[in-house]
């Protein structure tokens, strides 16, 4: 549609994708007859006290830039703390002996499986459709995130162990931090999203706020060293290595 003008109708020959999601499509010949009815263009305000005034709660752009690189600031900070309380967890695992059994990896590729079949079914595929996209049987697919299902079980059993090790018990506000982080999303209170689980599901959450203790402990118990980086001093190291 590049180079028309408003009111100018043009024919587009289009092919859909051999894979195209509908079966009645797929691999096709198509022409669409479009016609430009309009040509818009979006006009950015102006970056002043008046654009931080109805964007926020605060009256100047002083302000308003101050929060948002201080909220960056804080997400950075959070993301990096995630990381490595990820390192350690997998070292943590790494170094540990356990025997796996066969069943509970089955059990975590059925559950993997499921995910991923409807994780298609919101693209709008099937699972059977996207198999075939990829040319793979089920049983190949599993196979492919079976190192995946291993170390997700060992994680958890380790992760187990210490929760057992310590003698960790979940308070009542622990288990309601945790559910926070669900209900927040759906705009629904704590309370609220308590009854919609049943006796099951409560245990399961738990158990969660239990191991998340117990990564906090972990993490309280590690000596973590913060290295600051500074990018023209690698990029100059680089050079000398060259």
């Amino acid at each position: 549609m590049i180079g028309m003008q408003i009111g100018e109708e043009r024919d587009l020959n289009v092919k859909f994708p051999e894979q195209y999601h509908s079966e009645e499509l797929a691999g096709k010949d198509a022409v669409f007859h479009v016609k430009l009815h309009a040509i818009t263009k979006e006009e950015l305000p102006e970056l002043d006290d008046d654009f931080a005034s109805e964007v926020s709660e605060f009256d100047t752009l002083a302000e308003y830039r101050a929060d948002v690189a201080k909220k960056i600031e804080e997400t950075a900070s959070a993301h990096a703390e995630e990381a490595a309380k990820q390192q350690l967890v997998d070292k943590a695992v790494a170094n540990a002996e356990v025997d796996i059994p066969a069943p509970m990896i089955e059990d975590k590729l059925d559950d993997m499986m499921q995910q991923m079949g409807w994780r298609m079914q919101q693209q709008g595929f099937s699972m059977e459709q996207y198999l075939s996209m990829l040319g793979q049987t089920p049983a190949q697919m599993r196979d492919m995130y079976r190192s995946e299902a291993e170390l997700t079980v060992k994680t958890e059993l380790v992760l187990d162990e210490i929760v057992k090790a310590e003698g960790i018990e979940a308070s009542d506000e622990d288990v309601d931090n945790l559910l926070a982080g669900y209900a927040e999303p759906m705009g629904q209170s704590v309370e609220e999203i308590k009854k919609s689980f049943g006796e099951g599901q409560m245990e399961y959450f738990k158990h969660r706020a239990a191991v998340t203790k117990a990564l906090d402990m972990l993490w309280d118990n590690a000596k973590v060293t913060e290295e600051l980086h500074d990018p023209k001093a690698d990029e100059a190291k680089e050079t000398e290595a060259e």
